[in-house]
């Protein structure tokens, strides 16, 4: 999972939708930056990729290659969320991801469209404790900041 440390203010948020790849969002010019990815998903039904810059842990992009069926219903464990805590962009710890460029996380996430927004929920099993918002994502983290959609 993914470790929250800071927060990034948000300079400019690019999203990519098509037929091909269901979407790829960045917050910075990709390709500028060292960048390590943590990868989720079974890799045959679900698949998303996050970029991170190695020197800072700044997101810097996110990108869905393969969606699990999406369900329209509220996730459950977004029924007590707040409202939003902040604005911008997660700054996460990779510290001890060394160098290594590929981390794969085979974590079994789902999908839900609802109120207008897609969600990927990573971890369902604990509360939202703080979320965080750019202009197309919201960022949900538990009570020890790592993130769970």
């Amino acid at each position: 999972m993914l470790p929250k440390i800071g927060i990034q203010e948000i300079i400019h948020e690019t999203l990519v939708l098509d037929d091909d790849i269901p979407f790829n969002v960045y917050w910075k010019t990709p390709f500028v930056f060292p960048t390590q990815y943590w990868r989720t998903g079974d890799s045959e039904e679900s698949f998303i990729e996050i970029g991170i810059n190695s020197e800072s842990g700044e997101l810097l992009s996110i990108t869905s290659i393969l969606l699990p069926s999406v369900s329209y219903e509220c996730p459950t464990f977004l029924d007590s969320q707040k409202d939003i805590d902040q604005s911008g962009i997660p700054v996460f710890d990779i510290s001890a991801w060394k160098n290594i460029k590929y981390i794969h996380d085979p974590i079994d996430f789902q999908s839900f469209f609802f109120n207008g927004k897609l969600t990927i929920v990573l971890d369902d099993t604990n509360a939202v404790a703080s979320t965080l918002s750019s202009e197309h994502f919201t960022f949900y983290f538990d009570s020890n900041h790592f993130l769970i959609a």
